[in-house]
């Protein structure tokens, strides 16, 4: 990034949420005007995203309710959910939303509440069963399974995946693993980042009407990216618009070799509102269509 890039204000907030799925209603609790330091890590695929979430100088008031009535183990009918929204004054997005594990204080005189959190971890500990008799589309069983979940449903996949039809699909047990047990089909890749489901080819496909985003030194590549085996590591602004399965066009001046389209498989954002750290790290896999 060119040093005399002023880049704007670092925003930084974080929501908890508890909510009882049987009753109408949910309490809230919005912080925001304080540090907080985060490590966001996202895969494409079957495995729920992570989140190491810590806050600063929190009242009294707000560590006792955080660390007793966002316990798991309090009320463990009630979903506790974490959120984080980060980036740049024109660019907030959500970076995470989670279920929270742990909420543990430090000793003063700065006293740091860590959150440990897991996607899709309460919605594992609700036992479902539910039988869908086809032939029934790939994209049909998304649907159903994202609205068990409680969660939005993007079908990003290609009309021979979507449309492909199975005899029969069943699930019982926690529903997160349903997501897993459609993976297992072999048929598209299913996964959930946030609040939003996405089914998608188990590799992108060559289609000329995909958007690809473009990473320079200029618009927030940072260093030199790392090649691997089936494509690169990359470092660059913090940027939560950033999405898994996303095409990259990556154009290095120190490194032009590795310049070409990648897809992203891996994400991880981290970052300290008042620190040195605003980076979202991606890991892609090479894919050029004659470009």
């Amino acid at each position: 990034m060119p040093e005399n890039v002023k880049l704007p204000k670092r925003v930084a907030y974080v929501d908890f949420q508890i909510k009882n799925p049987q009753k109408d209603g949910e309490n809230a609790k919005r912080l925001e005007g304080l540090n907080v330091r985060f490590s966001i890590s996202k895969f494409r695929g079957q495995i729920q995203g992570k989140a190491r979430i810590s806050i600063c100088n929190l009242s009294s008031e707000d560590i006792e309710y955080l660390t007793t009535y966002m316990s798991p183990w309090v009320e463990i009918q009630k979903s506790k959910k974490i959120q984080l929204f980060a980036g740049y004054e024109n660019n907030i997005g959500l970076l995470f939303s989670g279920d929270i594990l742990k909420a543990i204080p430090t000793t003063p005189p700065d006293i740091w509440l860590h959150c440990e959190a897991l996607g899709g971890y309460y919605n594992n500990l609700i036992t479902a069963s539910f039988t869908m008799n086809g032939p029934i589309a790939l994209a049909d069983i998304c649907k159903t399974v994202s609205a068990k979940l409680g969660v939005a449903f993007v079908n990003d996949a290609s009309e021979n995946v979507a449309t492909y039809k199975i005899d029969s699909f069943s699930h019982t047990g926690g529903i997160t693993n349903a997501v897993k047990k459609i993976n297992d089909l072999g048929i598209g890749c299913v996964w959930v980042d946030g609040e939003t489901m996405y089914l998608a080819d188990n590799e992108p496909k060559k289609d000329s009407s995909k958007q690809v985003r473009l990473l320079t030194e200029q618009s927030g590549l940072i260093g030199i990216p790392e090649p691997g085996p089936i494509g690169l590591n990359a470092t660059m602004l913090l940027d939560p618009s950033i999405k898994l399965g996303e095409l990259i066009e990556v154009r290095s001046k120190m490194m032009p070799s590795i310049n070409g389209i990648y897809w992203t498989y891996e994400l991880e954002h981290t970052g300290e509102l008042r620190g040195n750290d605003w980076y979202t790290k991606i890991k892609c896999k090479r894919f050029d269509y004659g470009r």
